[in-house]
């Protein structure tokens, strides 16, 4: 389960976010909900698989390409919100992650309890959306309609695998590396207490709005 500190940030991070930042944000969350449902009777494999594609994002000026500061924005999260379709009904929750990056494929890792709703979920429809950010502070004016926000965010769809095995080790150790910064190992026993999964993003994007001083 997600470390106790990842929940009550999520909470407050909404509460305190500004109502244009928080509509927009649920507006994004509620299409690719919308889109889900559609889909979600193929097979992942036949999910065009790019980690860069889709619709052109609208800001251009504000989308990160760079795959050395997509994975620092990344490494900066430590909670990733996971959106997923529950027989039409949509199901969102903020876990922690561990993640790896090879030839430009994001991979994101997960654990829980061995039972529980989203396993549920997942594995009768494992297509989710997903989302983190960081690097949060307010743009203030005096004039309040020139207020704005700073932040950096990745956001994506994918799909979900559950790992066993070799890789489920390998799986908590990134886990721990990326919450704690330590290089613990796990044996089996260990690893048979939790259920991990990994979320493969088929397409993924980038994007941050920073200050002046900053660019």
């Amino acid at each position: 389960p997600p470390f106790p500190s990842s929940v009550f940030p999520f909470v407050s991070q909404s509460i305190a976010c500004p109502p244009a930042v928080f509509l927009s944000k649920t507006a994004g969350i509620l299409i690719f909900l919308c889109r889900a449902s559609l889909t979600s009777a193929l097979p992942p494999c036949k999910m065009r698989k790019t980690i860069k594609g889709g619709s052109l994002m609208r800001r251009s000026d504000r989308e990160i390409t760079d795959l050395g500061e997509i994975l620092s924005i990344i490494n900066d999260c430590k909670v990733i919100h996971l959106a997923m379709v529950d027989d039409g009904e949509p199901y969102l929750l903020p876990l922690n992650f561990g993640y790896a990056c090879e030839g430009g494929a994001f991979s994101f890792f997960c654990h829980s309890a061995r039972e529980g709703r989203k396993l549920d979920i997942l594995r009768k429809n494992p297509t989710v959306a997903f989302e983190m950010d960081c690097r949060g502070a307010l743009d203030e004016h005096d004039v309040a309609c020139q207020c704005g926000y700073y932040f950096a965010s990745v956001t994506g769809v994918g799909h979900v695998e559950f790992l066993d095995g070799e890789e489920k080790l390998v799986a908590l150790t990134s886990l721990m590396r990326h919450m704690a910064g330590r290089e613990d190992q796990f044996t089996e026993q260990q690893a048979r207490t939790v259920e991990v999964f990994a979320v493969r993003a088929d397409k993924l994007s980038a994007k941050a709005k920073v200050p002046h001083s900053a660019q």
